[in-house]
């Protein structure tokens, strides 16, 4: 099993084909310097289980990023990346959880 393999848990196929889902998944990014940026990704656990480490590992790889699990004073438990990725974790996240174009908003 790979490690994309083991990244699903429970029953995430029922949840995502269910039609009610209100829930959105929030990717910001925020200016550090001139031309550094940190992406946050926030609230990816009310629409789907998952395990932080593995998802984190799998990003940083396919990015070539670094990144983080920190509590943010105002969005709460996030998942941090170095640089403007929102995109590119936009189609990872459609591509790993199979999301909808909907229940995903970028900020920033």
């Amino acid at each position: 099993m790979s490690v994309t393999d083991n990244l699903l848990f429970g029953n995430n196929e029922d949840l995502l084909n269910d039609n009610n889902i209100t829930g959105k998944v929030h990717l910001r990014v925020f200016q550090r310097k001139k031309d550094k940026y940190l992406t946050i990704i926030q609230d990816l656990e009310t629409l789907v289980e998952f395990d932080k480490k593995n998802l984190l590992k799998i990003i940083k790889q396919k990015l070539c990023c670094n990144g983080n699990i920190t509590e943010h004073k105002d969005y709460g438990n996030i998942l941090q990346f170095q640089g403007d990725k929102r995109y590119d974790i936009k189609n990872l996240l459609i591509e790993l959880f199979s999301l909808n174009d909907d229940n995903i908003e970028i900020h920033g």
